[in-house]
């Protein structure tokens, strides 16, 4: 099981929500860009489901930082487990992160943020600026 890591700092910042599906990467690097364009550092988090059916099941907490800390832009790694929208916004409040990141994938016949979360339900759930960069076929 992995532990969850914190963050006393509150400096500005913009936060990240990433899963680990194909895209990641990209998806770290865009909003790192946009994040530094705004001098702001960017705080990564990344949300897990809980299921033991979880391709991310076996990603360990050193493994998510490693993927994080290439990036000079990133200032932490947060790893949560559960309700993608809940988590974001929670990690959102305790960081004081004055935007959230998302990436939107495109799946056949609708638009994705993590497991079937649309990005509408996300919008009518934040509290603060949301940012959503497409990725895959619909970055092109």
């Amino acid at each position: 099981m992995m532990s969850e890591q914190t963050t006393s700092s509150t400096s500005p910042c913009w936060l990240l929500g990433v899963d680990l599906q194909p895209g990641t990467r990209e998806l770290i690097e865009q909003a790192g860009a946009l994040a530094d364009a705004a001098n702001r550092a960017l705080v990564v988090c990344a949300v897990l489901s809980s299921q033991s059916t979880d391709l991310d099941e076996n990603v360990s907490d050193a493994q998510l930082s490693e993927v994080s800390a290439q990036y000079g832009f990133v200032r932490e790694t947060i790893v949560r487990r559960g309700d993608i929208t809940e988590e974001l916004l929670l990690c959102a409040s305790e960081v004081q992160a004055e935007v959230i990141v998302v990436g939107r994938r495109h799946r056949p016949l609708q638009h994705t943020l993590y497991r079937g979360r649309s990005i509408g339900e996300l919008v009518a759930a934040v509290d603060r600026p949301l940012l959503v960069i497409p990725l895959g076929k619909d970055a092109s």
